[in-house]
C-alpha cells in the first residue's frame, strides 16, 4: 500500500531509532522505580507514533503524488430506453405539468395527482436547458472534474465533468411519498457523469455540487480537448 511520501523504510527507520533512544537512556537511572516509569513514557511515545503513522497511511489519496486522470467520455454506455442516459433525463428534468417555481403549494398538488419523483431527493433541471445541459459532456460546455465525487470512495466516480457557466434548477425534497416538505431553486455549475452513447459523449449521472464547486480553467475539456 502507497503513502506517497511515506514509506515503509522510513517507518522502520523511525521506530529503530526511537528504540535505540530509549536502550540509552535506561542504564542512566539506577533506581528501578525510575527504569519502570521511562519505560511506561517511551512505551506512550511507541504508541503516539503508531497512531500518527496510521493517520498519514490512511490519507494516502491526499499525499499521493500522482496526478488525477479523469474517465470522463471514455466509457461505453448502453443506449437503450432504460439505459443510463435515458434514465437521467426522465430523472433529471421536469416533466410535462410539474411547476416550474419553487411554490410548494404547487407541487404538493401536482404530486399528489402524479407522483414522478422516484427518489425522496431530486434535482430538476429545465427542459429549456436541454441542449446547453448536453453541451456539458462536450469540450464546447464542460471541463474535466478534477475534484473528489461526493461519493468518494467504494462509489466514487471518475467521469466527472463539470459545466462552464452555472444552471438554474429545483431541487425537491419529499417525503411520506406525497407531502414536500421545502422546494429549494438553485444555481450552481453542473457536475455530471459523461459517458459514450452511440457517437457522442452525452450525461449519464447528475451529482450533487454540495461545495458550490467552480471549473477550473486549466482542466481539460470534458472529451479531452485543450483548455
Amino acid at each position: 500500500m502507497s503513502c506517497g511520501p511515506v514509506s515503509g523504510a522510513w517507518i522502520s527507520s523511525l521506530f529503530r531509532k526511537t528504540w535505540y533512544k530509549t536502550q540509552r537512556v535506561l542504564p542512566r537511572f539506577h533506581s528501578q522505580k525510575k527504569q519502570q516509569h521511562i519505560t511506561r513514557v517511551m512505551a506512550g511515545y511507541h504508541h503516539c507514533i503508531s497512531l500518527a503513522l496510521l493517520c498519514l497511511l490512511l490519507c494516502q489519496d491526499s499525499l499521493a503524488t500522482e496526478p488525477y486522470k479523469s474517465m470522463a467520455c471514455e466509457a461505453y454506455s448502453s443506449s437503450g430506453p432504460f439505459g443510463p442516459h435515458a434514465v437521467f433525463l426522465m430523472d433529471h428534468f421536469l416533466p410535462d405539468g410539474a411547476p416550474k417555481t419553487a411554490d410548494e403549494s404547487a407541487w404538493n398538488e401536482y404530486l399528489g395527482t402524479y407522483d414522478h419523483m422516484i427518489r425522496n431527493f431530486q434535482s430538476y433541471l429545465m427542459p429549456n436547458d436541454l441542449n446547453h445541459v448536453m453541451d456539458v459532456c462536450k469540450n464546447s460546455g464542460g471541463r474535466q472534474f478534477t475534484g473528489k465525487s461526493n461519493r468518494f470512495g467504494s462509489n466514487g466516480r471518475t467521469d466527472l465533468c463539470i459545466s462552464k457557466r452555472p444552471f438554474k434548477f429545483l431541487t425537491v425534497h419529499k417525503v411520506d411519498n406525497r407531502w414536500v416538505p421545502r422546494v429549494i431553486a438553485e444555481e450552481r455549475n453542473l457536475i455530471l457523469g459523461c459517458a459514450k452513447v452511440q457517437n457522442g459523449c452525452k450525461p449519464v449521472h447528475f451529482e450533487r455540487n454540495n461545495c458550490d464547486a467552480k471549473p477550473n480553467d486549466e482542466d481539460k475539456g470534458c472529451e479531452g480537448g485543450p483548455p
